[in-house]
């Protein structure tokens, strides 16, 4: 590159060199001087005293600008020494009426002068735009996919396929090698709604789901969970905590534990009595009635994202005369292999013990 020699640097001991093209600062660690511009006794020293100001002279020519400036990358697929080289220009034609050359130093430490005419070829293509909307899909719901879909209230294993239109739709096989699905459904704008779905529950990835009967709806119109998106804080130790007024979630917590109250009443599953009735009771010799506890988590969805704020009311016992506090209330739950598993443990044992009695 060509340039003015201003000095020294201020930060090192090599030169500043500026360059008037890209009006950038340079410290090279080798350099050139023209022989025909070095200050000597036929041209005299000029000192610089900070008020000297650079810029192009372009006559009276307007302001034409530079299609590659200084900095522009390219990519050279015909090079001659065969891979393809990536490089950047480094210096602009200064005067357009001669033949304009670019000089471009690739990554390899070479550097060639390339025509303007054949600039145009050196620049990279832009990546096209895809047509195709599966890239705004998650990896785990894309065509071919196993995703299980709620139908008419029935949730239905299926795959993830795309029509001949571009369109998103759920195809059901009666089995797994058929080349035609069954039926299907269209699930048009999927790349914009997927997420609400599977936060409903209506598209669940995967064939894991264990339960392909939804429940009928409350009979009171509520909702059929209470999302656990917005929550501001963790899930509270106890209800109590939950629905006290300066907690920020109260809201979504006495909703929670009014779906899973009116749930259990429209079931039917106890009679409410009032007070003196329960006292007329306990005159009588009925035994006092069993304490139930609310406890409250969070369901997380497949990413481990908070997605549903559940109350669940269980027994715990006979032990009215026990203080109780939430480490030490659990609701035994198990999951069905488990609960095979102890089952048919008990069977075999029953069995070793009636061939022992015969």
């Amino acid at each position: 590159m060509d340039g003015i020699l201003v000095g020294r640097s201020p930060t090192s001991n090599a030169i500043l060199v500026y360059n008037p093209r890209n009006q950038r600062y340079y410290e090279p660690d080798s350099y050139k001087l023209d022989p025909y511009r070095v200050p000597s006794s036929v041209y005299p020293t000029i000192k610089y005293d900070g008020g000297l100001f650079v810029s192009l002279h372009r006559d009276d020519n307007p302001v034409i600008s530079e299609p590659y400036p200084p900095g522009t990358r390219v990519l050279d697929t015909k090079s001659p020494s065969g891979p393809t080289l990536a490089g950047t220009v480094m210096d602009i034609p200064f005067d357009s009426t001669t033949s304009p050359q670019y000089l471009i130093i690739f990554d390899d430490g070479t550097s060639r002068a390339v025509p303007a005419s054949d600039m145009p070829s050196l620049i990279p293509k832009p990546p096209p735009v895809l047509s195709d909307s599966t890239h705004l899909l998650p990896p785990f719901l894309q065509p071919g996919c196993k995703i299980t879909y709620e139908h008419e209230g029935t949730l239905h294993k299926g795959f993830l396929g795309k029509s001949t239109d571009g369109v998103f739709r759920f195809s059901y096989k009666s089995h797994i090698n058929k080349k035609l699905e069954d039926w299907g459904v269209p699930l048009p704008n999927l790349t914009s709604t997927w997420q609400d779905l599977c936060v409903e529950g209506t598209l669940i990835p995967g064939h894991q789901s264990s339960s392909f009967l939804r429940p009928p709806p409350p009979r009171d119109g509520s909702a059929s969970h209470v999302s656990a998106v917005n929550l501001k804080r963790e899930c509270p130790r106890s209800l109590l905590s939950g629905l006290h007024p300066s907690h920020p979630d109260r809201e979504t917590w006495l909703a929670s534990f009014r779906e899973e109250k009116s749930g259990i009443e429209s079931q039917d599953t106890y009679v409410k009595i009032g007070l003196p009735e329960y006292r007329a009771l306990r005159a009588k010799g009925v035994p006092r009635a069993i304490p139930t506890m609310c406890v409250l988590s969070i369901k997380k969805d497949e990413m481990l994202n908070p997605l549903r704020a559940k109350s669940r009311i269980v027994v715990l016992g006979n032990h009215e005369d026990r203080v109780w506090s939430k480490p030490e209330k659990y609701a035994p739950v198990l999951r069905p292999d488990t609960m095979r598993l102890l089952v048919s443990m008990a069977v075999e044992r029953l069995r070793k013990l009636k061939q022992g009695d015969s």
